[in-house]
């Protein structure tokens, strides 16, 4: 139970991560 929630509040961790990176990709490439 407690690894099953680590592993989903990871998984939205890596998920804003990605948002951010992303956002900043298509500012840079303007």
């Amino acid at each position: 139970m407690i690894m099953k929630y680590l592993f989903i509040s990871n998984l939205s961790f890596h998920i804003c991560i990605v948002r951010v990176f992303y956002i900043n990709l298509v500012e840079l490439s303007k």
